[in-house]
């Protein structure tokens, strides 16, 4: 299942990705559009049923305290692409257990 929350930022031309709670599927796997060149900070911020994501190469960017407090989080599967990671991203995540 693949799904997105987007919105366009016109300056950029670029996707950014804002966590939506009550759009994420209930067995907190996430995998994010390939459109999506950067996670904002805190998209995804204390949200305890996200279990896994699912990153594309297209990401560039992750925002400071993007996935914060996700203290179920176990997995996260990043393709190669990524080039900037802003500070506490995973900071609280206590079931981290790959990336």
């Amino acid at each position: 299942m693949s799904i997105k929350f987007a919105e366009k930022q016109p300056e950029k031309n670029i996707f950014v990705y804002r966590g939506m709670y009550e759009d994420t599927p209930e067995n907190g796997v996430v995998r994010l559009d390939s459109d999506v060149e950067e996670i904002a900070e805190n998209a995804f911020r204390d949200y305890e049923n996200l279990t896994e994501i699912y990153i594309p190469k297209n990401v560039k960017k992750i925002g400071a305290c993007a996935f914060m407090g996700c203290k179920n989080l176990t997995r996260v599967v990043m393709e190669f692409g990524v080039t900037e990671i802003l500070d506490e991203v995973f900071s609280g995540c206590i079931s981290l257990c790959s990336i």
